[in-house]
């Protein structure tokens, strides 16, 4: 009335290789986004500190640079979503740049508000 199921036979190591997901490496995008949200953390900051230094007397040349690194966040951002469609590749510079980028964005138009 009751059988014995079958076993399933222990998988080799020549099975365990072709279920695997080939991750090659990280996305090209997701480098390049994070590559972009650094050198715009680094220009917010330098520029932030240029202007307390100069007491809010800082000038054109700073503003300049902070709407180049808006220009340029919103690129990384851009760059950091369009990574998420490549395949079998690893995602945490998709993230961190994607976030970085987004964060900075974000600051420069709340700055940008506040000062209307």
């Amino acid at each position: 009335m009751f059988k014995k199921r079958a076993k399933a036979p222990k998988p080799t190591r020549e099975d365990k290789k072709d279920r695997k997901i080939p991750l090659s490496k990280y996305a090209r995008g997701g480098r390049i986004s994070s590559t972009i949200g650094l050198c715009n953390l680094a220009l917010f900051f330098l520029t932030i500190t240029m202007s307390v230094m100069e007491d809010g007397k800082s000038g054109m040349y700073i503003g300049i640079i902070v709407i180049v690194t808006f220009i340029s966040a919103i690129m990384g951002f851009v760059i950091g979503i369009r990574s998420f469609s490549e395949d079998n590749k690893f995602y945490r510079f998709s993230y961190i740049g994607t976030i970085i980028n987004a964060a900075i964005w974000i600051s420069v138009v709340l700055i940008y508000i506040a000062y209307i």
